[in-house]
């Protein structure tokens, strides 16, 4: 199962950068119902996130239902509130998370363009409830997958993908879902016409 989530790491001036990304569970485990025992990372090379993962080897998974975070992230608005860790040398989370998981990373495998990460739990704390799920919150997540994957996907596929999931927006977003997906709509426009 892959959560998407967005994960905060520390860059070398010390400033916090967020990042969309897929968490990858792969074992459940009974003591921890926020992320199981056997979780990964796999940021694409180049990033900022992998970089900062390899020089620091921690991060914090943050659990948002916030979509505009996702949207802003790959559209250029990262400037979201972040409060900071004071137990964890500088790490920071997302302000608006429900719940947070502060990780120690380590890397394994081979996979020049997406190196692979086990994660390990130092902290984790539940924020708030989760409020339900919307359809147009889904929408916009796969939108902001397709948005990122623009230059590996055809575009064809893309465009088909992206006009079903504005009808799952225009029938249940609220205000939240249609800034985020405004956002997301303006950079696949942008994409397109390249």
């Amino acid at each position: 199962m892959i959560l998407e989530i967005i994960l905060t790491t520390v860059n070398p001036d010390g400033s916090i950068h967020l990042a969309p990304m897929g968490l990858t569970l792969t074992e459940p485990n009974a003591a921890s119902e926020s992320m199981p025992a056997g979780a990964s990372l796999a940021p694409f090379a180049p990033s900022r996130s992998l970089d900062n993962l390899i020089r620091r080897g921690t991060a914090v998974v943050n659990i948002c239902d916030d979509v505009r975070i996702f949207a802003g992230c790959l559209t250029g608005r990262r400037d979201w509130p972040t409060i900071n860790l004071s137990n964890h040398n500088g790490e920071a989370r997302v302000a608006a998370a429900l719940s947070y998981q502060v990780v120690k990373a380590a890397a394994f495998g081979t996979n020049s363009e997406r190196p692979r990460f086990s994660c390990t739990v130092v902290e984790s704390q539940q924020l708030k409830a989760f409020g339900g799920f919307c359809r147009a919150q889904s929408a916009v997540i796969e939108a902001a997958i397709l948005v990122s994957r623009f230059n590996r996907t055809p575009a064809r596929e893309l465009t088909r993908e992206f006009e079903q999931l504005a009808i799952r927006v225009q029938k249940t977003a609220g205000a939240a879902e249609f800034e985020a997906w405004g956002w997301l709509q303006e950079a696949f426009e942008k994409a397109l016409n390249k």
